[in-house]
This record gives C-alpha cells, sequence and structure tokens, in this order.
C-alpha cells in the first residue's frame, strides 16, 4: 500500500494545483474523493491492474483509480477542445461538458510528444489523477465536502462505480478508512 500522506502530496495535491489555473477548482473535495477512489479502487494502489480470474488483463481499470481505457478514450474525445479552438477561460465561463484544457497543454505538462493512451495510467500517477479528475469534473452536480463520507461514498457510487457496479458502502469506508489510518 502507497503511503497516504505521499500519495497526497507528491500526486494528487500537485496535480490539483495544475488544474486550478484553468478553473477546476475544489481542491479540497477532489483531492478526498481521488483518495477514497484509489483507496477502494485498487486498496490504496496495491493493485494497479485491473486483477480477473485468469490473472491480469488490460481492458479493465488501469492505474491507481482503476479508470477503464474506454472512459480515458472518451474522455479525451469528446471532452478535450482542439488545439486551433480558443479554450478561454478567463473570459468565458467555463462550461461543464467541454474541458478548458488543451490536449496539447496536458502533453506539454506531462512531457508526452503524443496523447497517451489509457495504459498511461499504469506508469504515471499523476496522469492517471488529472484524468479521474477530470472524469469527476464533467460529472452533474458539485463534489461532496471533503469531510462527508456518506456523500463522497455516494457520488462515488453514482458516477465511478455505477448501479451497475459491485462495490458496496462497507466495503468502500473500511477501504477509505484502512487506507488513511482512520477507524471507522
Amino acid at each position: 500500500m502507497i503511503s497516504n500522506t505521499q500519495f497526497r502530496q507528491c500526486i494528487i495535491q500537485p496535480v490539483l494545483s495544475d488544474l486550478s489555473a484553468y478553473g477546476i477548482g475544489a481542491a479540497r473535495n477532489a483531492e478526498e474523493i481521488l483518495v477514497a477512489t484509489m483507496a477502494h479502487e485498487t486498496l490504496g494502489c496495491k493493485y494497479i491492474i485491473q486483477q480477473g480470474n485468469s490473472g491480469i488483463f488490460w481492458k479493465g481499470g488501469l492505474g491507481p483509480f482503476q479508470m477503464e481505457a474506454a472512459t480515458h478514450d472518451n474522455v479525451v474525445s469528446r471532452y478535450f477542445p482542439e488545439d486551433n479552438v480558443d479554450g478561454k477561460v478567463g473570459n468565458t465561463p467555463i462550461v461543464k461538458g467541454h474541458l478548458p484544457i488543451k490536449k496539447s497543454k496536458v502533453t506539454s505538462i506531462f512531457n508526452f510528444n503524443n496523447y497517451p493512451e489509457g495504459i498511461e495510467m499504469v506508469y504515471n500517477f499523476r496522469y492517471a489523477t488529472l484524468m479521474a479528475r477530470l472524469n469527476y469534473w464533467l460529472k452533474p452536480g458539485s463534489l461532496p465536502q471533503y469531510d462527508d463520507i456518506n456523500g463522497i461514498w455516494s457520488y462515488y457510487k453514482s458516477f465511478w462505480n455505477t448501479e451497475k457496479g459491485s462495490a458496496t458502502k462497507d466495503d468502500f469506508l473500511k477501504n477509505y478508512y484502512e487506507f488513511i489510518g482512520k477507524r471507522s
């Protein structure tokens, strides 16, 4: 299991700081839902590739948040503005459903030659965090407050694991509290 403190300080917080320049705020609330998602999905980064009955497979969840490659590709293809579009953030209100950060900026931040495929989330935890935060940002409503674990569970279940997913509230809370080092 990765250190809660180090994952927050070295991975999540720098990414959220970078995103704040694009109007994607709620850093403390975003930090906590990302930590909770990672704690449950990968048992605190114990598994960074989804495990199946026949071992590792690459079409399932990838990286510390277990985002599927198809979800990654959907966020990239549907929501990033093309580089020839002026992504005005300062003068134009940001509209959910269209990310205010250009693909070329992401490739620049991470020193990519081309925009990466979903498998990059296995090797690059900062990139995985960026994609997880952007995926949550695109969902309706506001993130729950960082200290509302029941709200975090509900938001996670609705928009990450979904009603078809196998996550239970008891397991989610157990994994979260174990990862942050507190009793439920």
